[in-house]
């Protein structure tokens, strides 16, 4: 963020830039609207409006105490140099506090709301700090003569633990500053007010505990605070929705792309898919032929029937015509004895529906007694078909 600085001194208001350049212009400190639009112009023809702005009260506005405050956190210090002010400064009236360290500042509550709202015409205000506390943020240590009033001379000490003294002292800047942390570093030498402010334009954090404020500016700050903590979380929460529904949205893209695929597959697979269908059919057709033509030619297969037929009939019988007609057998021959081949074949388990087709005949075959057979029969296995006859049947 493009930060400027504005050091309020007692009769001069110096202006740096965010690029490092300094102006002053005269201005009355009771009346800071009339100089609010020349700062305008200062910092508009030197890389533009900032974006905010850091106000560093001078010594000239205030008032330095070491108040011996218990040890609680600064809040509460602040609050109890708001509630008796009179305790511990010079003070008529309503004060703006800062604590810093063992030190505190006070400045007239009434001019910083008039700073703050004629300069917040030109940029939004981050902060309010005391001088030394500026100083002693930097990181600078040493002694230093700063402007004062009229008459004057303010001198800053700052050793490595914080602060060491604030004071004003009657007399020209080129004075020695009598105090203990000036005669250890030697003569003070003056403060360079544009490197000190081009340092706090690098726009780091200031917190509230480190500025000076009275109630109403420090709950204006901390409510600021709060509402850009919130707008950047509601704006966090918001990129990460947007995030989830571009993931959504991208996830929702890619399952359209694949379902438009896999519609586009399936129609050309379709009459792969079909023929592979009527293939799997047709092989599970195959099978069921296969196993009722086993089941079958073990019972219909003309070795098998006269296997079976050899094991039965006396040794006697001779078997002159064997037909088979799909369904039933049918045999012709002679025996000693043909009547007895009915009964044998019929208690047969392996044949069925015996019948006898002709009537028998008795001859003599070399002077012994013979006689004639006709006989039908279906093994046992072979599917019934309705026929009216089996005679003739064509073999």
């Amino acid at each position: 963020m493009r930060t400027a600085t504005l050091v309020l001194e007692h009769d001069q208001l110096h202006v740096v830039s965010d690029r490092g350049t300094m102006h002053t212009l005269a201005w009355e400190p009771l009346h800071p609207e009339r100089v609010s639009d020349a700062v305008s112009s200062l910092l508009q023809t030197n890389g533009g409006l900032p974006k905010s702005l850091v106000l560093v009260v001078g010594l000239a506005f205030l008032e330095a105490a070491l108040p011996g405050l218990p040890p609680v956190s600064p809040d509460v210090r602040q609050r109890m140099l708001l509630a008796d002010p009179q305790r511990f400064f010079v003070a008529d009236g309503a004060v703006a506090v800062a604590i810093d360290g063992t030190w505190a500042f006070a400045c007239d509550s009434a001019m910083l709301q008039r700073w703050w709202q004629a300069f917040s015409a030109v940029a939004s205000i981050r902060a309010v700090l005391a001088l030394p506390t500026a100083v002693r943020m930097l990181g600078l240590t040493g002694a230093w003569t700063v402007p004062s009033a009229p008459g004057e001379t303010g001198a800053i000490a700052v050793s490595s633990q914080g602060i060491a003294d604030v004071r004003r002292a009657r007399g020209s800047t080129a004075k020695q500053v009598d105090t203990a942390a000036g005669k250890a570093a030697g003569k003070a030498t003056p403060l360079d007010l544009a490197a000190c402010a081009r340092l706090l334009n690098t726009g780091a954090t200031i917190a509230l505990d480190d500025q000076l404020l009275d109630a109403a500016l420090r709950e204006r700050l901390a409510g600021r605070d709060r509402a850009r903590f919130w707008r950047a979380a509601t704006l966090a929460a918001t990129g990460a929705l947007l995030l989830a529904w571009a993931l959504s949205f991208r996830q929702a893209r890619t399952i359209a792309a694949l379902e438009t695929e896999q519609a586009r597959l399936e129609t050309l697979s379709h009459a792969p898919r079909a023929a592979q269908s009527r293939l799997m059919s047709a092989l599970q057709e195959q099978g069921i032929l296969d196993e009722s033509a086993r089941e079958t030619d073990a019972h219909t297969s003309l070795p098998a029937a006269l296997a079976r037929l050899g094991a039965i009939v006396p040794g006697d019988a001779f078997v002159q015509r064997l037909e088979w007609n799909g369904q039933r057998w049918r045999i012709d021959g002679s025996a000693s004895d043909a009547s007895r081949l009915l009964p044998l074949l019929d208690a047969d388990s392996a044949i069925a529906d015996v019948q006898s087709l002709a009537p028998s005949t008795r001859f003599m075959d070399g002077g012994r007694p013979r006689s004639s057979f006709s006989i039908g029969f279906r093994m046992s296995g072979t599917p019934v078909v309705a026929t009216n006859a089996i005679e003739g049947a064509t073999p």
